[in-house]
């Protein structure tokens, strides 16, 4: 049993902790909002040219979102970043770059639609801390602070 000191030491810390997580979970939420649409292809990839042919018709139905192609063979540090194995691979980013969703292989456009608007109708745990070391370690921390909520 703690005493004195080091009893109200322990309880300072985890006031302090929880205020933190509060403030951590609340921000979380409005940072989770879909901003940027990325593909991740290879030139020589038939599914690949077709999904970016499907991107292109959602661009001019979705214009406020941010678009970025990103050819695995020659920019494969962003495909390690992201954790991308399967190419094509569209990865729906929030506002701080971290994943919220994703789709791969090849693709049609209601598919991409149905994701983007489920996307803008909830505003999910990121999936990813987008650490290249860890690969996607955020999916861990995104299930505990979904248990706290």
């Amino acid at each position: 049993m703690l005493k004195g000191k080091a009893k109200w030491l322990t309880v300072a810390v985890l006031v302090a902790v929880s205020i933190f997580g509060a403030i951590v979970w609340a921000g979380g939420a409005k940072e989770n909002k879909l901003s940027s649409v990325v593909l991740f292809a290879l030139e020589a990839c038939n599914g690949c040219t077709q999904t970016k042919q499907e991107l292109e018709k959602i661009k001019a139905e979705y214009p406020q979102l941010k678009y970025m192609e990103y050819p695995i063979d020659t920019q494969s540090d962003m495909a390690n970043r992201y954790g991308v194995k399967t190419h094509p691979s569209l990865l729906f980013l929030n506002q701080d770059g971290l994943e919220i969703g994703r789709i791969e292989k090849r693709t049609d456009y209601a598919a991409i639609k149905a994701k983007i608007t489920s996307l803008f109708a909830k505003a999910p745990a990121p999936l990813a801390l987008s650490d290249p070391k860890q690969g996607q370690p955020g999916r861990r921390l995104a299930a505990i602070a979904r248990r706290r909520a």
